[in-house]
């Protein structure tokens, strides 16, 4: 039950200004990847003279080529994680920001709708009641569940986040060694 949380006011323009750097620093890492991908095209450009096609001098291309890719599989394997990584956060900021955005209303549907409940109504039984509260209750705890999803969700990008920046810490020579560990 401590999942839901309802932002409003200051609170929801401070979450609000949170995700948008959020989105920023996201977009400088997508300026970065392209940057990287522009460097990659570099492997796939012809090398040598077109003339020499079927010659011993095409093999030789052909064997350079193959283990400048074997030597560049780094680079590929990051731009792919980069890109996973901006879909999953592109995910999780716009269902978190449509959650946050109407945490208010949601809240305020619940407890009216608590609070409207018929108990002093006479015509109508207690088991008919009890079931009335119990759909209250099930909307809460399915929007709380909901709530809870997305934060492991959130907890899972953040892992994978965690795991790029180890990765990346391998370009230093001093942090290669612990990323050689791992």
């Amino acid at each position: 039950l401590r999942h839901h949380e309802i932002i409003e006011g200051t609170a929801f323009k401070f979450f609000v200004a949170v995700q948008v750097l959020l989105l920023g620093l996201v977009l400088l890492w997508m300026i970065d990847m392209v940057r990287e991908v522009l460097g990659l095209r570099q492997l796939f450009q012809p090398a040598g003279d077109a003339s020499l096609l079927g010659t011993k001098r095409q093999r030789v291309i052909i064997n350079d080529f193959a283990e400048e890719l074997g030597a560049f599989w780094w680079p590929i394997a990051k731009v792919v994680s980069d890109v996973i990584m901006f879909v999953l956060m592109a995910i999780f900021v716009s269902i978190r920001f449509q959650s946050k955005f109407s945490s208010g209303n949601d809240a305020q549907r619940i407890v009216s709708g608590l609070l409207e409940l018929p108990w002093t109504e006479r015509g109508l039984s207690v088991s008919a009641k009890k079931e009335l509260f119990l759909e209250v209750i099930a909307e809460f705890l399915a929007l709380s569940s909901m709530e809870s999803n997305l934060a492991h969700f959130g907890n899972a990008v953040l892992v994978l986040a965690l795991i790029r920046v180890v990765q990346s810490t391998s370009v230093h020579p001093r942090l290669a060694l612990l990323t050689e560990t791992l």
